[in-house]
C-alpha cells in the first residue's frame, strides 16, 4: 500500500507565514513602496531580509511532515503565526494611507522648526526657483525677497485664518519612526486645497515671527494640484 505524506498543520502555517512575508518583502521593493516607512537608502536591508526568506521558506517546506513533539503545537503554531502575520496588516493600511499626513503633523510638529541635522551648509542654487520645504526654511535667510516654487502637502492649523495655510514635509534620517515635521506659512487667497492634498506654491519668500522663532511666509501667487513626489519625505 501507498504511503501517504501527512502533514503537520502546524508546519503549514510556518511554511504560510514564511511565504506571506516573502512576498510582501517582495511587493514593497516592487515600486519602492517602502519608502512610505524608511529612507530611500534603505532599501537594500529589506532585499537583504527577502534573500533570507528564501531559503527559511525551502527549510520548512521540507519539514513540512516532521512529526510533532507536542500535543498542543498545532494550536500554539495558530497564536504564533498571528503574532507574526499581524505587522504585516500594519505594512498594507500604512502603504494604503499613503504614509505619514496631516495627523502626524500636528502631533510632531512645533512652530519653526527647522531639521535637527546640520543642513545649512549644504549649497543650494539660489537661482533655481524650484526648492524643498527643507533648504528654504534653512537658507530662508538668503530667499527673502524671491520668487520660489515649493511642493508639499496641505494642513489647516485651527489658529490660522481661511487665507493661511502650513505647507509641509516630513524630513527623516532612518524611518518615518524619527520623521521630523517641518513647514512653511502660506498666504493664499485663491480657493484654499483640502488637508494631505500635494500643491505646488509659486510665490514670494519672506520672514515671520513664529512663537519667538524666525519662519518662512510663502506669499502665493499660484496654488496647484500636483502628483506626489517619488520620494515623499525629505532626507537630509
Amino acid at each position: 500500500m501507498r504511503n501517504v505524506r501527512h502533514i503537520s498543520s502546524g508546519n503549514l502555517l510556518r511554511v504560510a507565514s514564511l511565504l506571506a512575508w516573502l512576498v510582501s518583502l517582495g511587493w514593497l521593493l516592487g515600486g519602492q513602496r517602502f519608502q512610505i516607512f524608511i529612507s530611500p537608502d534603505l532599501g537594500w536591508l529589506l532585499a537583504g531580509g527577502c534573500l533570507l526568506l528564501i531559503p527559511m521558506c525551502i527549510a520548512a517546506y521540507f519539514r513540512l511532515s516532521a512529526p510533532s513533539t507536542d500535543a498542543c503545537q498545532d494550536w500554539n503554531r495558530c497564536g504564533q503565526t498571528t503574532l507574526v502575520l499581524l505587522p504585516l496588516v500594519y505594512l498594507i493600511a500604512g502603504v494604503s494611507f499613503g504614509g505619514l499626513g496631516g495627523q502626524a503633523f500636528a502631533q510632531r510638529y512645533v512652530a519653526g522648526q527647522r531639521s535637527a541635522t546640520p543642513t545649512a551648509d549644504r549649497q543650494i542654487d539660489l537661482s533655481n526657483p524650484n526648492i524643498n520645504v527643507l533648504d528654504l526654511l534653512d537658507h530662508v535667510d538668503e530667499l527673502v525677497g524671491r520668487e520660489v516654487e515649493v511642493v508639499g502637502r496641505v494642513y489647516h492649523p485651527a489658529e490660522l485664518s481661511g487665507q493661511e495655510f502650513v505647507l509641509y514635509r516630513f524630513l527623516i534620517v532612518c524611518c518615518a519612526a524619527d520623521a521630523v515635521p517641518i513647514g512653511v506659512h502660506v498666504n493664499w487667497t485663491g480657493s484654499s486645497p483640502p488637508d494631505d492634498a500635494w500643491v505646488r506654491v509659486h510665490g514670494e519668500v519672506s520672514l515671520i515671527d513664529m512663537d519667538g522663532a524666525p519662519g518662512a511666509l510663502l506669499t502665493a501667487s499660484s496654488v496647484a494640484p500636483t502628483d506626489p513626489p517619488k520620494h515623499p519625505y525629505l532626507v537630509p
